[in-house]
């Protein structure tokens, strides 16, 4: 399988866009979602980690992106404070405090920006049908390193999904994977369907086996 399944479909995003551009691109200005994970044995949130965050945000900044970043429960504190120093009038951070923004957040933007540690947040970008670019990040050579290395290449190289960041957000075209439907199907087909669409007659067989 691609990833991760998730319950997430472009359909459910669309529910939530007006809303959410409401709240974080009133003026309709292009939203980046910026996604940071933390050190996982792979990649380290190191200095280096940080300065190539920040250099991409100054970045985005500067050609007019409205920049919404978003930790998860693996940032540590020192990637907390390096990324608050960046928030601005055009960087909005939820660093933990208050309700967590993220289906707004993914709802809102545009585009996509993810640090490499995740497997999950490309997963679940990828359902928006929005472009999905992933920033490299200080690498820990080892078999964990080689998985994820193996997975980011599968999704650029093979699948066409996502693209690396090189300093731009070009708009691209691909079809949104929806994993867990097609593996819902494959099972359907070769175990039958889920009980509750079997026959009562098929449901007594089952329950004198």
């Amino acid at each position: 399988m691609i990833g991760v399944p998730h319950r997430f479909t472009e359909s459910f995003w669309e529910t939530r866009r007006q809303s959410a551009r409401k709240t974080y691109s009133a003026d309709n200005a292009r939203v980046v979602t910026v996604l940071l994970g933390g050190s996982n044995g792979a990649y380290a949130y190191d200095d280096s980690t940080h300065a190539t965050i920040k250099r991409a945000v100054e970045s985005l900044v500067g050609g007019g992106w409205k920049v919404l970043i978003s930790v998860s429960r693996r940032s540590s504190a020192d990637t907390l404070s390096a990324v608050s120093v960046l928030r601005s009038p055009q960087v909005e951070i939820w660093d933990r405090v208050g309700p967590n923004p993220y289906l707004d957040y993914v709802a809102a933007a545009d585009a996509f920006l993810i640090a490499k540690d995740s497997v999950t947040m490309p997963c679940e970008a990828l359902s928006t049908g929005k472009p999905v670019y992933i920033l490299d990040i200080t690498r820990i050579p080892g078999d964990r390193l080689a998985k994820f290395e193996w997975y980011h290449s599968d999704l650029q190289n093979t699948l066409a999904l996502t693209r690396p960041f090189e300093g731009a957000l070009t708009p691209y075209d691909y079809q949104s994977p929806d994993e867990a439907l097609r593996i819902s199907k494959i099972i359907e087909q070769t175990h039958g369907p889920p009980l509750r669409q079997q026959s009562s007659n098929d449901r007594d067989k089952c329950n004198k086996c």
